[in-house]
């Protein structure tokens, strides 16, 4: 039975998917692979600069005009860009020498981290149009009054925006690529050169592709459970982890037609893509329940193979 239904993004207000559709169906279509790119985030050597590097750079870039300026006009104008976190300026002004560059080094990182990631660490829920409900303990009390301003339907009226839906087809593009949406507003203002020492600086790997640590988890950052990519890519149905969430962030009445048996495990939680290596001591893993969700909704996909997900 087909209905509305959307994928929303608590925090940020954004559905990524508002059209009817049949459950099933939706997953064979691939549109959730979108969200892998949303939350993946990069695993790059983190950056510090020792402050006496900075201001030993300050003397090496005399040459720059913006060094003329007062140093209690820098440090207003780099506290400015910090508290309205106004990521493009703050990317561009650290290529515009070597002192800022060194100063800005961990923040333009941070943004591009984000860039890569927008949506990590937020909270999601896929909920269709006639839902009257949402799932006990996802909200704030400030949350709470303002949902309950909205009626019967909080939870599909929440988003300011959807995010247009890219389509998987054959080939080689990916639906689930990074949205990188920061780089592309600068691109007109980078040289080769920038683009390049952003890469060499700002964006080195941690870990090889083929370092068993670097293996993609799914973490469920509310409840300190993760999946394993690999469980999922090695299965009878193997989706991406987009479709994974769907299956677990699912919310609907009581009333409501579905293959799962049990509603909204994790519907509102917080969810990144991570490795291996930023699984703690603790977590569950729980990719054998993900693998049986999928199994209750999809179809066998790929002849139960499908290529590894990687940082």
């Amino acid at each position: 039975m087909a209905e509305m239904g959307g994928l929303i993004n608590i925090d940020k207000r954004r559905a990524l998917f508002r059209r009817e559709f049949n459950l099933a169906e939706y997953l064979v279509g691939r549109s959730a692979e979108q969200l892998v790119g949303f939350l993946q985030v990069p695993k790059w050597f983190p950056v510090d600069i020792p402050s006496g590097n900075i201001r030993a750079s300050k003397l090496k870039s005399a040459g720059s005009p913006l060094l003329n300026l007062p140093q209690e006009i820098i440090d207003t104008i780099v506290s400015t860009l910090a508290c309205t976190s106004i990521d493009e300026d703050t990317l561009c002004l650290s290529l515009s020498c070597s002192y800022f560059f060194r100063l800005l080094a961990s923040r333009t990182q941070v943004h591009l981290i984000r860039d890569a990631a927008p949506w990590a660490g937020d909270r999601l829920i896929y909920v269709g149009a006639e839902v009257s409900s949402y799932p006990y303990g996802i909200a704030t009390d400030e949350e709470q009054h303002e949902w309950e301003g909205h009626g019967a339907k909080a939870m599909y009226r929440l988003a300011d925006a959807i995010v247009p839906e890219k389509m998987r087809f054959e080939g080689d593009e990916r639906a689930g690529e990074r949205p990188r949406t920061l780089m592309r507003r600068v691109q007109h203002r980078l040289t080769d050169d920038d683009r390049g020492m952003l890469k060499r600086l700002l964006q080195r790997r941690m870990l090889s592709i083929t370092d068993p640590r670097s293996s993609p988890v799914l973490r469920n950052l509310t409840t300190r459970q993760y999946i394993r990519d690999e469980v999922i890519a090695n299965s009878d149905h193997a989706y991406s982890l987009g479709e994974v969430i769907v299956t677990f962030a699912l919310w609907y009445d009581a009333d409501s037609p579905t293959l799962l048996s049990q509603k909204g495990e994790w519907a509102g939680h917080r969810f990144d893509i991570a490795t291996l290596t930023d699984v703690a001591e603790g977590w569950t893993d729980v990719s054998t329940t993900a693998v049986k969700n999928l199994e209750k909704i999809g179809q066998p996909r790929n002849n139960g193979r499908r290529a590894l997900l990687r940082q």
